[in-house]
């Protein structure tokens, strides 16, 4: 007559029991976490000041008066978060119930194989993962929009890169401009695709130094994966502005060294993220000398003799034919960004 996951919980063999159980510690804290219980006092907030506020009403009413209805941005709001807190509530009592339901089971002497109930836990973690990006979403100022700018004396690695981004970005919805960066001044270019750049370091000798005594100008493309696959044009710089859903965590740790490898040598290529738009990035100063390109930190290595990608940051690596770099990169960053949201939930 005793709880069920307490007797079981300590030597579990692997399977949907041992799932379920991990599983419902999960949805237990994220019950707990900072993240919902924000969400449930900003409620509380929202429903005292209404209440307030119908009493004002009742007041006025007697006196022959009227007071203004409700903002309909906060009406809005409370309804998001009413949504979004029933769903995590929904999800965390769904878990416990399947745990309840297998571990009985396992407790009867039934079924603790591969099957079964596998299938609606995985359907269940899916749910939690998109239940931490969202709420990983709310925590953000500008989660949807980012900048990322590929410099490299090399062109050819910064038209590979590019060229993954693009693809991630396509596939994933996000709306996408690409730009070339190059020295100005530019002639002959509506202003309407030019952007006027500045190097990050105020000091005019480290915006000299980074641009070789010319201002950097962007120019936005009309047709990106034509020029893309285009020969590689010994520009400045190439630039893609995406916005999203996350586009800035899923893509703000790209910053650093990319290194390719191939038939025709090594080239690196220097990623620099930001935050916002074209308009808003500031090329790092002094970002094409070899010392400075030197000093970013290798962040992958894409190794075309070997057959191979590997990223420093995660500790992976994949077989790799030499083409379609998104293939390998991309779900890579949909995972690091699920881990990225749900660390960053239960750490709150």
């Amino acid at each position: 007559g005793g709880d069920v996951s307490a007797e079981l919980r300590g030597g579990l063999a692997p399977g949907p029991a041992a799932m379920a159980v991990e599983l419902r510690r999960e949805a237990v804290s994220l019950l707990d976490c900072r993240a919902v219980c924000d969400i449930r006092t900003e409620l509380e907030r929202i429903r005292a000041a209404e209440m307030r506020r119908r009493k004002m009403a009742a007041r006025l009413s007697a006196a022959s008066r009227t007071l203004p209805p409700p903002d309909p941005a906060i009406l809005e709001r409370t309804r998001l978060l009413e949504d979004l807190l029933a769903r995590v509530e929904q999800v965390a009592a769904d878990i416990v119930r399947i745990e309840q339901r297998i571990l009985v089971d396992l407790y009867q002497e039934r079924s603790n194989g591969p099957g079964g109930n596998t299938g609606e836990l995985i359907a269940k973690q899916e749910q939690l993962d998109r239940l931490y990006l969202e709420l990983f979403h709310r925590s953000l100022p500008e989660p949807d929009r980012i900048t990322v700018a590929l410099y490299s004396p090399t062109p050819r690695s910064s038209y590979e890169l590019a060229g993954a981004y693009l693809a991630i970005a396509r596939d994933r919805g996000c709306r996408v401009r690409v730009w070339r960066i190059v020295r100005g001044p530019v002639a002959g270019v509506d202003s309407g695709r030019l952007v006027r750049l500045e190097a990050r370091d105020s000091d005019a000798a480290a915006r000299g130094a980074a641009t070789t005594g010319a201002p950097l100008e962007a120019i936005r493309l009309d047709s990106p994966e034509e020029f893309l696959a285009a020969a590689p044009v010994e520009d400045f710089g190439i630039a893609l502005e995406l916005e999203g859903y996350l586009a800035y965590p899923l893509l703000a740790a790209e910053a650093g060294r990319h290194r390719f490898i191939d038939a025709q040598g090594t080239a690196d290529s220097i990623a620099d993220t930001s935050a916002g738009a074209m308009a808003d990035h500031h090329p790092p100063a002094r970002i094409h000398m070899r010392a400075t390109m030197n000093a970013q930190p290798l962040r992958r290595v894409y190794d075309a003799k070997q057959q191979k990608i590997e990223d420093r940051a995660l500790g992976k690596s994949q077989y790799w034919k030499g083409k379609q770099v998104a293939r390998v990169v991309g779900p890579w960053l949909e995972e690091q960004l699920r881990t990225m949201a749900k660390d960053w939930v239960h750490a709150c």
